[in-house]
């Protein structure tokens, strides 16, 4: 069985690198990666999130991912049921709409696929993140 366990600070460099390109997909419109850990914690990013969220990547490692996306995770008193909602969320790879929120308290149409990784041992969720077309 596989723990929903959360990945320490000094142990995201260690992250296998075809994760981290999964973070930096090439796309025509603003799209970028989060990378969670089984406790919702972001514990990697992709080079976009600067443009999306208005903010470093410094300043979002380490920080659950439900304080950036309302309504994805939410259950702090049981990190295994948000764990299990990601698994659920990558099952059918597809994109669901979210609220997000920039680092000047800005709210944002984002939508999100999960998908599900291993990392040395670790359980981490790839969250591909892109904003909608706008409507004409």
């Amino acid at each position: 069985m596989i723990a929903h366990a959360r990945i320490a600070p000094q142990q995201y460099h260690s992250i296998p690198n075809p994760v981290h390109a999964a973070a930096n997909p090439a796309s025509g419109r603003e799209h970028t990666a989060l990378i969670v850990d089984g406790a919702g914690m972001i514990c990697g990013c992709g080079a976009a999130v600067e443009d999306i969220f208005g903010t470093s990547r410094g300043r979002l490692l380490g920080k659950p991912v439900s304080a950036f996306i309302a309504g994805l995770l939410g259950h702090a008193e049981s990190p295994g049921h948000d764990a299990r909602y990601l698994v659920h969320l990558g099952a059918d790879a597809g994109w669901r709409k979210f609220e997000a929120t920039d680092a000047r308290g800005q709210g944002f149409a984002v939508e999100v696929s999960v998908s599900r990784r291993m990392a040395d041992d670790h359980e981490v969720f790839v969250l591909d993140l892109r904003q909608p077309i706008q409507a004409i």
